[in-house]
């Protein structure tokens, strides 16, 4: 422990002298610190000899004090200990094979995750590649707005493809991600 426990009462109005107060403190302190009573070898390098027949006067009524303090710490260190454990998810009959397996599956769950994303990003360039923009209405107007050639745009799309397999990249639209790579070539009438 590195704390005792006294009360205001019994130092403010003692029956006893300061030094006498001061010793009952220091053999208090030294009986928590060790959590055990201290051997005879330990009192003296704390106490004079005038202070350890003064200790042991009252020797029965600090032992109960400190036994009981350390009775308290003791618990709550087990309380600490244990919500320690629940909180790293670490329960005190889990086996390790246990934990191996549920990090394990963490990542097989990583894995199924990123399988998903691969064959969702495979699927939306499969279609991309495969989409017609002569025959899509919507991005024939935009064209003609902008008046951008036919061979621009083919020339654009195979490298909006180029750059999607090259690079690992994925867009949710390869629409708009064709007409950013248009835009930046400039290849109008």
């Amino acid at each position: 422990m590195d704390w005792i426990k006294l009360s205001t009462d019994n130092i403010l109005y003692s029956e006893y002298s300061d030094w006498e107060n001061y010793a009952l403190i220091k053999y208090q302190a030294l009986y928590c610190q060790l959590e055990q009573e201290p051997t005879e070898a330990q009192i003296k390098r704390v106490l004079s000899p005038k202070e350890i027949k003064f200790v042991q006067s009252c020797i029965e009524v600090i032992t109960k004090l400190c036994q009981n303090d350390i009775e308290v710490v003791k618990k709550k260190r087990g309380r600490d200990k244990l919500n320690y454990r629940r909180k790293k998810g670490i329960h005190e009959n889990s086996a390790s094979g246990k934990i191996a397996d549920r990090q394990l599956s963490d990542v097989t769950d990583k894995i199924r995750v990123d399988k998903r994303k691969e064959i969702y990003k495979e699927n939306k360039l499969e279609e991309f590649r495969k989409w017609n923009w002569r025959e899509d209405e919507i991005f024939q107007k935009w064209r003609n707005e902008k008046k951008y050639l036919p061979s621009m745009v083919d020339k654009n799309k195979e490298a909006v493809i180029l750059y999607c397999e090259s690079r690992g990249k994925t867009y949710t639209n390869y629409v708009s991600a064709l007409q950013s790579f248009l835009n930046k070539d400039g290849g109008k009438k």
